[in-house]
């Protein structure tokens, strides 16, 4: 079963690799016709940046979106931030610090931090639209529902306990 989830994983690595690598070489294709890059390209931008938030659910597409987040940023846009701030890749970087990939996430703020005047979460949720802003609100109800059932779980338990005592209580008064 571990061998059948490392191939799964190394086929997604297959396949994330050549899309992180035509991004970057989208950026400068020039021996073609004259056509913008993917990451300064208007909804290619937009595109991309979805599909990097995809990296925050959970399932099987979230693990994918993550896995292509960490190639995409290691292969093509790492070291890259300063000469893409000011265009539509800005919403790529946004999407880079909400992919799901906590190392990826790390990396994009320590490269972001500095190149910024402001918060950086203040800047990044300019870009949200919002489908992100329920995305991220109907994940927030999810986790507060799950706190409330573990809350009622507990208050069952004790609940239960404090019984337990009672009866065994009353059984060491029966018998003195």
């Amino acid at each position: 079963q571990q061998e059948g989830k490392q191939q799964k994983k190394r086929k997604k690595n297959e396949q994330a690799a050549p899309v992180a690598a035509a991004v970057a070489a989208s950026d400068g294709a020039a021996e073609q016709a004259p056509q913008e890059p993917l990451l300064t390209h208007f909804f290619a931008s937009r595109a991309l940046r979805r599909l990097l938030l995809a990296g925050s659910s959970e399932g099987l597409d979230g693990e994918g979106a993550r896995t292509f987040a960490q190639q995409f940023w290691s292969q093509a846009l790492q070291g890259q931030s300063k000469q893409l701030l000011g265009t539509h890749a800005e919403k790529v970087l946004a999407g880079l610090l909400h992919c799901g990939a906590q190392q990826v996430q790390q990396q994009v703020a320590a490269e972001l931090q500095p190149l910024m005047q402001g918060s950086m979460q203040d800047w990044a949720a300019k870009f949200m639209g919002p489908a992100d802003a329920g995305q991220r609100q109907q994940k927030a109800v999810k986790q507060q529902q799950q706190q409330v059932g573990k809350q009622q779980q507990q208050e069952q338990q004790q609940q239960q306990a404090t019984a337990k005592q009672a009866a065994t209580g009353r059984k060491l008064k029966e018998v003195k």
